[in-house]
């Protein structure tokens, strides 16, 4: 029978409502609920001819990871997520925490999706008619490695 635990290869699970943290040196900012949020990953391919062959050979390329989400504003201090550091005009390295609750089961539990990165988009839209809540976008988002997958 084939481990059907939260985060293992045989099984994958979007949860509604998931908490999504930034996390800074060692502040951790949360960002309320998520309203949608978007991790890709991949590596891509590089392809050499090979003589005498109609098949090149396939090699594992660089990386690239992406991450997006809107969820509901909670503090003007997000907005320090992506300011450069006035020395090097490096933005900072911070991880995205991605928190939801497995609903199938058995076991139930919370998993966790950590993505270190940089945050070099964001955007704040507030409701014109002062009705509703103010959101905060994470419009773009490099990951530097390889995201992590841990089940509490």
């Amino acid at each position: 029978m084939p481990d059907v635990t939260i985060g293992s290869a045989t099984k994958s699970i979007v949860a509604k409502h998931a908490k999504i943290y930034v996390i800074q040196g060692a502040t951790k900012n949360f960002l309320a609920a998520a309203k949608n949020a978007r991790l890709s990953y991949r590596f891509n391919p590089v392809q050499e001819d090979v003589c005498g062959s109609q098949y090149p050979y396939v090699l594992t390329g660089n990386y690239r990871g992406e991450f997006e989400a809107e969820t509901i504003y909670t503090s003007d201090q997000l907005l320090e997520l992506n300011k450069p550091n006035a020395t090097t005009l490096e933005v900072p390295d911070v991880s995205v925490e991605i928190e939801g609750k497995d609903v199938v089961g058995p076991p139930q539990g919370v998993k966790r999706i950590i993505c270190p990165g940089k945050i070099f988009g964001m955007e704040v839209v507030t409701p014109g008619d002062a009705e509703g809540v103010v959101r905060c976008r994470i419009t773009s988002a490099v990951l530097t490695a390889f995201p992590t997958i841990v089940a509490v």
